[in-house]
């Protein structure tokens, strides 16, 4: 009696696990063992506005200075800069845009972990280099196709808004790219890393077919568009913030099923020359499945970003006023609009032989 036990979460993470606990009697090693659940909760930490270098530039020359901050757990809402000395030089904030893809479609993200992942399905028509993506073949078409496509389901095009498309895994394949530029379809160990912070064992994420507990429940969200079963009964149902969504299916037949029921996600990684990895969710199954289906199916896509890395949320438009030349201090907070994080950073203007101007001289 009076021993403690410390749970110390890793940092960023939240979920549920099970821990259990032995008593040894040192004596006649007799032991017993008992279990119990944890919960570590989601919290908005705040953001982490990245060191900001010393900076300089010339007399009358304008500077761009790119603003990056990390540990965003949903997205930069405001981000202020101000120079201590504005009548030399003024500040200008320019936000970046959330991710938006070649046709203009923005779309939310969640950091997961160390990875940062769209929080909706892809829905984008074009190529990075601008080529159009295939779509509205019939049946017979589609189930011929070796090269990209994509389709709406049921070729009802507002279902797009909601659900994205559903791609073939040639066009996931294309080194075109479907993907945001700095964006790729993740990788089969991609997503098993993502399915282990969810609380997969790697033993489990190496799995096949239905793995893991409530893996699944965590990665969906969005009930209303979910039939009512194991999955969304789950308590842990959209905690992940990845708001997964029964998008449905095109079959390699052309046929579409399963709208409400299920959703399908390709990664970019092949099986066989004729099937690839993917992961499922079904309304009636609160893990994860991942099975290999023919190429030619249409699944939904999600995007991750490249790497690990800081984010840039900003750019600092610098002018100095005509003829300044000296330092001054710029103060920037960048905020998720609730919390911020602030720093500052010196610029250092530098004086230019300026050409003599002769004043007129009068007759």
């Amino acid at each position: 009696t009076g021993d403690e036990l410390t749970i110390t979460p890793d940092a960023d993470y939240f979920g549920s696990g099970t821990i259990t606990v032995t008593v040894t009697d040192m004596g006649s090693r007799l032991t017993d063992e008992t279990s119990f659940g944890v919960t570590i909760n989601n919290v908005n930490d705040a953001p982490v506005l990245t060191d900001i270098d010393e900076q300089t530039t010339e007399e009358d020359s304008v500077l761009i200075v790119p603003i990056y901050a990390s540990d965003i757990d949903s997205y930069i809402s405001e981000v202020t800069a101000v120079s201590d000395s504005p009548e030399d030089v003024s500040v200008e904030v320019e936000l970046i845009e959330p991710v938006t893809d070649i046709d203009g479609n923005v779309y939310e993200t969640v950091h997961i972990g160390e990875q940062l992942w769209m929080a909706e399905n892809l829905k984008v028509a074009r190529y990075n280099d601008g080529s159009e993506i295939p779509t509205g073949y019939g049946n017979g078409g589609w189930q011929n196709l070796s090269t990209g496509a994509y389709a709406v389901f049921n070729n009802n095009e507002s279902h797009a808004d909601t659900y994205g498309y559903l791609y073939n895994w040639y066009a996931v394949d294309d080194e075109r790219g479907v993907c945001p530029e700095g964006w790729s379809v993740p990788t089969d160990d991609e997503i098993k890393e993502l399915e282990m912070y969810l609380g997969m064992s790697q033993e489990e994420a190496d799995g096949m077919n239905w793995r893991g507990t409530n893996e699944g429940s965590k990665f969906a969200g969005n009930a209303d568009l979910w039939v009512d079963g194991a999955l969304e009964n789950d308590s842990e149902f959209g905690a992940s913030g990845l708001t997964g969504l029964p998008g449905g299916v095109r079959y390699y037949n052309g046929d579409y099923n399963l709208m409400g029921d299920r959703g399908y996600f390709w990664s970019s990684t092949q099986s066989s020359n004729n099937f690839a990895w993917r992961r499922g969710l079904s309304y009636d199954e609160s893990g994860l499945d991942r099975s290999r289906p023919a190429k030619r199916q249409g699944h939904s896509v999600r995007c991750v970003r490249d790497e690990t890395r800081d984010e840039q949320v900003a750019n600092l438009i610098l002018t100095p006023s005509e003829n300044f030349h000296g330092s001054v201090n710029i103060d920037v907070a960048v905020s998720d609009g609730s919390l911020e994080d602030t720093g500052n950073f010196t610029l250092t203007v530098g004086p230019v032989n300026d050409e003599p101007v002769m004043t007129e001289i009068n007759s």
